[in-house]
């Protein structure tokens, strides 16, 4: 009879093992799917990043081209007119230039503070993902302790009811 409860102690201590290294490689292939899903979606960010930086490049060349059409039929109106280029009419044109301008700058800059906010996230993102790795493999070496864990307790309780005192029965001794 004893047989039999070393067999079955052995048998729950490899099914026990093995359940420890099965839910360790769940744990880890979840922890590796999401740091996939972080890579991923620290891509988009840096592509959405190159994409806001080319969108402000052609927005402020739009600006720029509206300040200069701006200017032009000033200049023109003010030629029409007859009063000439100078004074006033040149304060009028050269604030329109300037406004054009800044303009164009602002929109480049906004344009790059989006971009720079992309990075920033794409870069979490990264570290994110890399962090997950870390501990993917940490699990995953966890799981060969938990094996070994498990098979060394099984046998130990087994080798433990070689070594066990008898116990006295009405009988007599009884060796379990």
């Amino acid at each position: 009879m004893a047989g039999f409860g070393m067999v079955f102690g052995l048998i729950g201590s490899m099914v026990s093992a093995a359940g420890a290294s099965q839910q360790a490689q769940g744990q880890a292939d979840a922890q590796e799917a999401q740091a996939r899903a972080q890579e991923a979606n620290a891509a988009a960010q840096r592509k959405r990043a190159m994409e806001e930086r080319a969108a402000a490049s052609i927005n402020a060349e739009r600006k720029m081209r509206d300040g200069s059409r701006l200017v032009s039929e000033q200049v023109a109106r003010f030629a029409s007119s007859g009063g000439g280029l100078g004074g006033t009419a040149s304060t009028v044109i050269g604030n329109t230039f300037n406004r054009g301008r800044t303009n164009s700058n602002l929109v480049v800059w906004e344009g790059e503070q989006k971009a720079r906010g992309y990075e920033d996230q794409a870069a979490i993102g990264d570290y994110s993902a890399a962090r997950l790795i870390d501990a993917s493999n940490r699990t995953r070496s966890n799981a060969g302790i938990g094996v070994a864990s498990a098979l060394l307790s099984g046998v130990s309780r087994i080798g433990g009811s070689f070594t066990a005192p008898a116990e006295n029965t009405a009988s007599g001794y009884y060796y379990g």
